[in-house]
């Protein structure tokens, strides 16, 4: 079942992808498009590399700070799983790699999944937060049309009432342990160890938030890897200014860093392939219109998507050979976890429980 689901839904990110690019490439003038990139200077392209690669790093570095309450992993070890898992990530469309992640960090550090994916969102709520504050500092040099200001409001809501609710369970835990036990354990013993055990990884997830020094560091490196994210735009911006006379502003690199990461956070296509450079080049030709050619539109969209990836691949890459990870035992459980078969087949610990009832049964 697992299998089928992933099958299709990736092929579908690859007709997805392969439509997204036909209406990107449609009408272009290709050997115009060869003539554009080899105009570029690309002695800019190595700061903007290198602030890829500082950005891989202070993300998994914030990562460590997630999980630091819990246990104190090292460098390496974080900067390898989290390089590893966001491999996945752009090599299959949706949350594989994000489950790849958890799935590693169980294996490595005996870390319960439960803890891991809660980090993730914790992740994700402080990327909300920069998210927001940078398309506000944004809007002072552009207006956004109305839908996007929906569902940034929506993301505001979302983001409110999630730091509420960790707000609540961290002021509550005794009062929702108490009624847990008075309550869910008497009627339903099974279920309520289940949840007990979910409880306790989601509330060790949250703990960095009762502690300001690791807010604040997790905001740190929020700040950095997004201010990373607009520094490799700004170098861009530079090198095509330089090409062509261009004079685009250094604003609008805010701008595009903040549009793309709110369309591409949940990878639709492998490595968002054609949903990348359909949001970018509709971006530039909004903005500018006909003083950027579509030739222009399409290089910058090409080599800014492939400085994205470019450090992850590189990092990945380096520490799938150093530390031999199984890649498709890894990606096979990563599918259980997001299309789990029956009830509990994605569980290892009742699978052990089984193997060792048994086990027992087979020596009596």
């Amino acid at each position: 079942m697992a299998k089928r689901l992933s099958r299709h839904r990736w092929i579908f990110g690859i007709l997805l992808a392969l439509v997204l690019l036909v209406l990107c490439f449609y009408d272009l003038d290709f050997s115009q498009l060869w003539q554009t990139l080899t105009k570029i200077r690309f002695t800019y392209l190595i700061p903007a590399f290198l602030l890829g690669m500082l950005k891989v790093f202070f993300t998994a570095m914030r990562w460590k700070m997630l999980i630091d309450k819990r246990k104190d992993i090292s460098v390496r070890r974080i900067y390898s799983v989290y390089s590893f898992g966001q491999l996945v990530n752009i090599s299959l469309p949706a949350l594989t790699g994000q489950a790849a992640r958890v799935i590693i960090l169980n294996k490595t550090e005996n870390l319960p999944k439960t803890f891991g994916a809660t980090t993730i969102l914790m992740e994700a709520t402080f990327d909300g937060l920069c998210l927001i504050l940078l398309l506000t500092v944004s809007s002072f040099f552009f207006t956004f049309p109305g839908w996007i200001t929906r569902y940034v409001f929506i993301l505001g809501l979302v983001l409110l009432a999630l730091i509420a609710a960790y707000t609540l369970i961290l002021i509550n835990r005794r009062g929702l342990t108490y009624l847990g036990k008075k309550k869910i354990r008497r009627r339903f013993p099974r279920f309520y160890k289940k949840l007990e055990k979910l409880a306790k990884s989601f509330n060790s997830g949250i703990e960095s938030l009762t502690s300001l020094r690791h807010i604040s560091i997790v905001f740190m490196y929020s700040c950095l890897m997004w201010i990373c994210s607009v520094g490799v735009v700004v170098f861009l911006i530079a090198a095509f200014d330089e090409a062509f006379g261009l004079e685009v502003p250094y604003w609008m690199a805010m701008i595009l860093v903040s549009i793309t990461a709110f369309f591409t956070t949940v990878p639709i296509t492998p490595g968002n392939v054609g949903t990348f450079q359909w949001i970018v080049i509709g971006i530039l030709k909004q903005v500018y219109g006909g003083d950027v050619t579509k030739e222009v539109a399409v290089g910058f969209s090409i080599i800014l998507h492939f400085l994205n990836l470019l450090p992850v691949w590189i990092t990945g890459l380096f520490f799938l050979f150093r530390d031999h990870f199984g890649v498709k035992e890894i990606r096979k459980e990563s599918l259980k976890e997001q299309f789990p078969e029956g009830n509990g087949n994605g569980d290892e610990d009742n699978q052990k429980s089984d193997a060792e009832k048994n086990h027992k049964t087979e020596s009596a």
